[in-house]
């Protein structure tokens, strides 16, 4: 097909010679059949195929939008095709790109986050014995050492709770701290060891959990960026790999890449250090349990002490 004759198009429309199918039909035919006349490239049959799929709704408006007093329709089309295809390119391009990221990373990511959540959280909750003999035992060497220490005197939680003592008062707190992540079988645990219906702990987790709502959106966006963050780190770090420190937008790529990586940090180390942790407020088990805001402090003080000298015995 002539440049002249692709000239000629949008008036034989305008006459009635050729329906807008037909005109597309040719259009698209001469592109596939001299692809490099028009790309400057000469694709392969899938990558022209793909091209033309993506372009034929295009044609049409495209037809209507031309004013042949512009420039011949032949220039025209010329021009927003060779653009055209140069953007379809740099889209498939980042596309491929992104599909990359996500094959190669998926499996690896989503096991590392997942390791990573169950052993922060299996590590600050008690671990009740299921074996036998052991009903009315903590498995952890911490949480033994914290139940060992000297009773406290007795407080308001002691009427409420007639007989109870003060190493079953504070593990009652530590599991309401820890409502939103304990299991039913720990809940089962504690409540053979503090002597109480397994039903008021879980009755009292539920109230607390309740309250959590806003918290729990919190991480669940905080986490969504933070894997938006490592999603792009790994995006550009390919992009980088294949490209050569001179080219044009390397530094901006690296810059992009630096963003990310840095954003993708802070936002792991924020999650590991527990600055978005799901918990109740001391004030809110209080107001559960019946015991002052002050000595929920105070319980879940001593055992952060306890913990924090296991860990350091376990290090040793």
């Amino acid at each position: 097909m002539q440049w002249l004759e692709i000239d000629e198009i949008p008036e034989k429309i305008q006459k009635g010679i050729y329906s807008y199918e037909k005109a597309t039909w040719l259009l698209l035919t001469e592109l596939y059949t001299n692809a490099r006349k028009f790309l400057g490239v000469t694709p392969d049959d899938d990558e022209k195929s793909e091209f033309i799929i993506f372009l034929q709704p295009k044609i049409k408006p495209l037809i209507d939008r031309y004013k042949p007093d512009s420039s011949p329709f032949s220039a025209f089309f010329y021009t927003y095709v060779s653009n055209t295809f140069m953007s379809w390119k740099r889209r498939k391009l980042r596309e491929n790109y992104n599909f990359s990221v996500v094959l190669a990373n998926q499996e690896e990511f989503y096991a590392e986050q997942v390791d990573a959540y169950e052993k922060s959280e299996s590590e600050k909750i008690f671990e009740v014995s299921d074996s036998a003999g052991a009903e009315n035992s903590i498995n952890q060497k911490y949480a033994q050492e914290f139940l060992a220490k000297k009773p406290e005197e007795h407080t308001c939680i002691n009427r409420l709770w007639p007989g109870k003592t003060s190493k079953q008062k504070k593990l009652t707190v530590l599991a309401l701290k820890n409502c939103f992540y304990i299991r039913d079988q720990q809940v089962a645990g504690i409540s053979r060891f503090c002597g109480y219906p397994e039903e008021i702990l879980h009755q009292k987790i539920d109230e607390l959990c309740k309250k959590l709502e806003k918290k729990v959106a919190k991480r669940k966006a905080f986490i969504k960026k933070r894997d938006s963050s490592y999603f792009f780190h790994k995006k550009y770090a390919m992009i980088l790999a294949n490209m050569s420190s001179s080219a044009a937008f390397y530094q901006k790529i690296l810059k992009k890449y630096n963003f990310h990586t840095a954003a993708w940090q802070n936002k792991r180390k924020a999650l590991e250090n527990n600055r978005l942790r799901i918990c109740p407020t001391n004030k809110a088990i209080a107001e559960i349990v019946g015991m002052s805001e002050r000595q929920v402090c105070n319980y879940v003080s001593s055992f952060k002490c306890s913990y924090k000298k296991h860990m350091l015995e376990k290090a040793d």
